[in-house]
């Protein structure tokens, strides 16, 4: 590597000097699969950020975690965090030449020559490995002519597997934001109270939920009932399930006929069979084991899956030590502290974002994490099922993309080896 790249240790920033805005500092923390998460960025002033130009990122760098527990873990940086600074902790590897193909080529070709391993294997230390930068310098990976023909075939693959990744993102946060508009803020309810409360009718009210629910105007509703009377007089119905009035329960307002339960009162627990570990699993096989983080998959096996689910009916898996939530559509087995579970007289897609961002880690002295024994905001089935109508489409697209996606993957790891 040394005949190839030039390096650059990461800096050390003072959390003191962390803000909200300004400039970003990738630290260990912000690994993610083959990158970064944004979703936790610390920033400091462009004042700090050009006092410290030499450690500045660009697109497509690979970075290199060098002391810890994640030690040999290494990433590329994406286009989003160009610019941002890199912490402690980690090493920067850039080709000399400071090509965009062969940057985007070096990090496949440690990839898949499992480099974390190559640099475990000669770390220092046991409690807290540490990485020496000869190890990296003197490592050797094949560099061939084709090389950035190579990238741009791999690196397709890549781009529309990050696509589909944006496109399920987007899909799930319209499913978010109207599971938010009815069963939190109450959307649906509260216009048709605004319109009794104005002295009109009943027929008024319900054309005023039909307003919350579509986001179209009077107007646009009439001609909907013209154009579309289906999705009309579904609207009309979904407006219907929704009551006039609020009332209060157990100290918390809620639609009249909603019911505050704990979580584990509208669950059914699916059992997952046998538990797995990475001992016990395989680079290939038959059925997916999955682990506790968002990697989803930690190996594979042969037996019979745990847990039997499809497009057309998913589970919904919750990891008990990391809090990580997710809709599965496929069949898997699980390791320890993973647990799956449906609905009970409820819809599982209002299940799944009724508990979403409600998971929280407390010792638990059964077998079913603590998270389920809090309350929630449950309206009748009915409801929950009008509602599942509405977003079933685009979870179903989001575990297409999914497929897709793995799909891709393996061709793209295929597509490697065989160069």
């Amino acid at each position: 590597l040394k005949e190839i790249i030039e390096y650059q240790k990461g800096a050390v920033f003072k959390s003191q000097d962390y803000q909200k805005q300004g400039v970003g500092i990738v630290r260990v923390s912000d690994f993610e699969g083959d990158s970064i998460s944004l979703d936790n960025i610390y920033y400091i002033s462009n004042e700090i950020a050009d006092k410290n130009k030499k450690v500045r990122l660009k697109p497509y760098d690979v970075v290199i975690t060098t002391v810890g527990a994640t030690a040999g873990n290494f990433i590329r940086i994406p286009v989003e965090a160009d610019g941002y600074l890199l912490n402690q902790n980690t090493v920067r590897l850039r080709t000399k030449e400071n090509n965009k193909w062969d940057q985007i080529y070096l990090f496949y070709a440690l990839k898949y020559k499992n480099f974390q391993e190559f640099l475990l294997l000669g770390a220092q230390g046991s409690a807290q490995p540490s990485i020496v930068l000869d190890q990296i310098l003197d490592a050797e990976i094949a560099y061939p002519d084709n090389r950035r023909e190579i990238a741009k075939k791999l690196f397709s693959m890549d781009q529309k597997i990050h696509l589909n990744t944006q496109i399920n993102q987007t899909l799930e946060q319209i499913a978010q934001a109207l599971f938010k508009s009815w069963f939190v803020d109450f959307e649906p309810v509260r216009a048709k109270i605004q319109v009794l409360s104005d002295g009109l009718s009943l027929e008024q009210a319900e054309l005023a939920a039909m307003q919350a629910i579509s986001g179209k105007t009077s107007e646009e509703l009439t001609a909907l009932s013209q154009t579309q009377p289906d999705r009309y007089a579904e609207l009309a119905e979904t407006a219907k399930a929704f009551p006039c009035e609020m009332v209060e329960v157990d100290g918390v307002e809620v639609p009249k006929e909603w019911e505050v339960k704990r979580i584990d009162e509208v669950i059914q627990k699916i059992p997952v069979g046998k538990k797995y570990s990475s001992k016990t699993a395989f680079s290939e096989g038959l059925v997916p084991i999955l682990d506790q983080g968002r990697s989803g998959v930690i190996g594979y096996h042969n037996d019979k899956p745990g847990v039997k689910a499809s497009i057309e009916d998913p589970i919904i898996v919750f990891a008990n030590h990391t809090c990580y939530m997710r809709l599965i559509s496929y069949d898997f087995s699980a390791i320890q502290n993973v647990f799956a579970f449906k609905g009970k007289e409820c819809n599982l897609y209002w299940l799944y974002l009724a508990t979403l961002g409600k998971q929280e880690f407390v010792e638990y002295k059964g077998h079913f994490p603590d998270f389920l024994i809090k309350e929630i905001i449950v309206p009748p089935e009915e409801l929950t099922e009008l509602f599942g109508k509405y977003v079933k489409e685009s979870f179903s697209k989001i575990f297409i993309n999914d497929r897709e996606n793995s799909n891709l993957a393996k061709i793209r790891d295929l597509l490697y080896l065989n160069y």
